[in-house]
């Protein structure tokens, strides 16, 4: 049984773990390790697929439909960044990857992900398919290294319309703020361009995403957390997208890079 998927392009590879979702497990960009390796819980490392629910449903219940959901509270009393991360998958191809929503979803489906790795770019895509209606939401949750070798720490940037300050437990405030601060914890609505990562005068990473959210985290370790997603992650029971049979929700995310 095959655990992970490799790919290679001048300059970079890639590593994508079967076992944990099909995440990203490892990006490496001139020899040098991008992405968080294996460290800590599931939701601490590499950069994989929050689906069907991105972000954290506080105390893990939500109302859809008339149907009350208690969902399993991963990260303190919440239910963080769905089911998918935790799911082993299945290679369709070296590019392609399967996984269910699995039994702490009460609602059947899967997901389609596909990791395309070029000399400059890597592209990620996911479509998610139902069996029978549901509430979804969906996003990614990227782990990257605060320091590459003796750089300075990574600064980010992102434009938004709407900012607003994330609480310790990964809950989204209702309240704005006037625009991006250099916080450790937001939340965006309304992206209206790439975010940037960059590490001194060492690398330049631009996310791109079709996901009109983000979240980003920084917990104060060796890593910080990228979240693009769907929508805040209080909206799932309000069903910002009902996925219906033969319907599939499309999402797209690249990354590109430059050293400088």
């Amino acid at each position: 049984m095959v655990d992970r998927l490799t790919q290679r392009a001048r300059g970079a590879r890639l590593s994508v773990d079967l076992r944990d979702g099909g995440r990203v497990a490892g990006l490496w960009i001139d020899g040098e390790a991008v992405v968080t390796e294996r460290v800590g819980g599931v939701l601490s490392w590499g950069s994989g697929v929050q689906a069907p629910w991105a972000g954290a449903i506080m105390d893990g219940r939500f109302q859809a439909s008339g149907r009350s959901v208690a969902l399993d509270r991963n990260y303190r009393n919440h239910a963080v960044g769905g089911t998918v991360l935790q799911r082993r998958c299945e290679a369709i191809d070296e590019f392609t990857i399967r996984s269910d929503f699995g039994h702490r979803w009460p609602w059947r489906g899967h997901v389609i992900q596909r990791h395309v790795l070029e000399e400059d770019r890597l592209t990620h895509s996911i479509e998610l398919h139902a069996d029978e209606v549901m509430p979804v939401t969906v996003g990614w949750r990227s782990w990257f290294q605060r320091q590459l070798g003796a750089s300075d720490p990574v600064r980010i940037f992102a434009d938004a319309g709407r900012t607003f300050p994330r609480f310790d437990d990964g809950i989204v405030s209702e309240f704005t703020r006037e625009a991006f601060t250099e916080s450790p914890k937001q939340f965006y609505e309304a992206m209206t361009g790439p975010t940037v990562l960059r590490w001194g005068q060492r690398l330049e990473l631009w996310i791109e995403s079709d996901l009109p959210c983000l979240g980003l985290a920084d917990t104060g370790g060796p890593a910080v957390c990228v979240e693009p997603m769907s929508h805040r992650p209080e909206m799932l029971g309000l069903a910002p997208r009902t996925l219906v049979p033969g319907e599939p929700a499309r999402a797209e995310m690249v990354w590109r890079w430059r050293r400088l």
